[in-house]
């Protein structure tokens, strides 16, 4: 789950300000990379070099080797004149 708010502050009529707090994963949630992958579309026809989930033959099939990123929170504050 992502998050973001916004606030517009005026102060004069031309110029303005706008502060801006972004969240990634709010939840913290662990979400493998293989389970990220297969949310795309399973390509079992992938060459050697491609996903993990793809290469039965491997053997790392199966298994979980990564993970996507933690929360992460990003501030941003823009001037408009």
């Amino acid at each position: 789950m992502d998050m973001a708010l916004s606030r517009e502050f005026r102060i004069t009529e031309r110029q303005r300000v706008e502060l801006r707090a972004d969240a990634f994963n709010v939840t913290n949630s662990f979400v493998s990379l293989m389970a990220a992958n297969t949310a795309v579309g399973t390509n079992f026809g992938a060459p050697p070099n491609g996903p993990a989930f793809s290469l039965i033959s491997s053997a790392q099939f199966g298994q979980i080797l990564g993970a996507q990123p933690t929360r992460k929170i990003q501030f941003a504050l823009k001037y408009t004149f």
